[in-house]
């Protein structure tokens, strides 16, 4: 799905962000919110993690 965020880019917009999580702390960060098991989130679940 084209508005769904994978680990992959997960890593992208942390780097940009100015941040260096490991590949466990962003499998750890998709892990909180992707209640389907599928190992990536949607945009809405996304905006609403970074706003924490």
């Amino acid at each position: 799905c084209p508005s769904s965020i994978t680990t992959n880019k997960l890593e992208t917009i942390m780097h940009t962000l100015g941040l260096n999580p490991t590949k466990a702390e962003l499998q750890d960060i998709i892990s909180e919110v992707d209640i389907d098991g599928r190992g990536n989130i949607d945009f809405h679940k996304f905006i609403g993690l970074i706003a924490r």
